[in-house]
């Protein structure tokens, strides 16, 4: 039997006059593997109508991203929103990271004083802070957007730091960025505050400019044109994980789809969308799961996956464009979205 579980749950990009490629894309607990990353809910520690909560670390370890489908990197951006209050001195928020190590560059806060960002580098699981900002940069109670920039990592590579999209960098770094290990990026590691009444939330990874950025997760909220397996939308719908709460089948090639809520409010130009979904498989038989997307009467899924005995996330590549028109998507197809999830295909 296979179990298909935590939220299926659709992942956007959005602007309203911002270009840019998508590397990935991403905000619970779903998205990160490693750590121990949790998801608060509360209301007011992340933006309402784009994020459903904001993350914060209940435990140790940094949390990991797959690998950009595109590849390596040695320049991008990166941000997050991220609400403060009371994050001790030298927390590691966020950062681009080399998979197979704990390797990378993150934003994080200053060692002497908790009001003011800072630039870390993690080589080998050691932490060193490469410089902090002159000036306080947070305060208690705000929501604040921190978009990351890197260029040429490597000995010589440099590091901006942006706050709420202000126009020059708040922070900047020159030197030796890169660690013994690693000579490039390819994901996104999270570290995070450790107390619930901050969070981070729509980390954003991409190629260009993150400043006009907005990230949207979009949920399960009506049933789709076909549901093939035991279950429905309303057992996949929640926004803490619960393993017990699920939707199943026994069945190669067995289709589920639902429903999506709808964007934020406003006119907006869609980037990227991903499908995220968390899955495992019991007593034999069915060992894969594919995701995709139902648009413009059509459905297109992904590469299968493969599933174990332990519950793990699993979600496609950014889906840049519409793909069954190859176009931009637009605000209406993203309103009609349905995720698409088969077994075995």
């Amino acid at each position: 039997m296979k179990l298909c579980k935590w939220i299926a749950i659709a992942t956007l990009v959005l602007s309203q006059s911002a270009q840019a490629t998508i590397l990935w894309a991403g905000g619970e607990e779903g998205d990160f593997s490693g750590g121990t990353l949790c998801l608060e809910a509360s209301n007011g520690i992340w933006r309402g109508g784009y994020a459903r909560g904001a993350l914060y670390n209940c435990g140790s370890g940094i949390g990991k991203s797959v690998a950009f489908s595109g590849g390596t990197i040695t320049s991008g951006w990166l941000s997050s929103q991220v609400r403060f209050w009371g994050i001790p001195t030298s927390t590691k928020l966020f950062g681009f990271g080399k998979l197979g190590t704990d390797d990378g560059i993150f934003v994080g806060i200053a060692s002497s004083n908790q009001y003011k960002v800072a630039i870390w580098k993690v080589d080998g699981g050691s932490w060193t802070e490469l410089a902090s900002a002159a000036a306080a940069s947070f305060s208690n109670g705000p929501i604040f957007k921190i978009d990351m920039q890197v260029i040429n990592y490597g000995s010589s590579g440099t590091v901006n730091v942006y706050i709420n999209a202000s126009a020059n960098p708040v922070l900047t770094y020159t030197g030796n960025i890169s660690t013994a290990a690693t000579s490039n990026l390819n994901g996104v590691f999270a570290v995070g505050p450790n107390n619930n009444s901050s969070g981070m939330s729509e980390i954003i990874a991409s190629d260009a400019d993150t400043r006009l950025l907005s990230l949207a997760s979009l949920t399960p909220n009506a049933a789709g044109d076909t549901n093939q397996w035991t279950g429905a939308y309303t057992d996949i719908d929640e926004t803490t994980v619960n393993d017990t709460d699920l939707i199943n089948t026994a069945t190669s090639g067995n289709v589920f789809q639902c429903n999506l809520s709808a964007l934020p409010t406003g006119s907006w130009q869609v980037h990227g969308i991903k499908i995220t979904a968390r899955g495992t498989t019991v007593g034999g038989g069915i060992s894969s799961i594919a995701l995709g997307v139902k648009t413009n009467g059509s459905s297109h899924t992904q590469t299968p996956v493969s599933q174990s005995a332990v519950w793990s996330p699993f979600e496609t590549s950014v889906y840049t464009t519409n793909p069954i028109t190859s176009g931009a998507w637009t605000a209406t197809e993203i309103n009609a979205l349905q995720i698409h999830i088969q077994s075995a295909p």
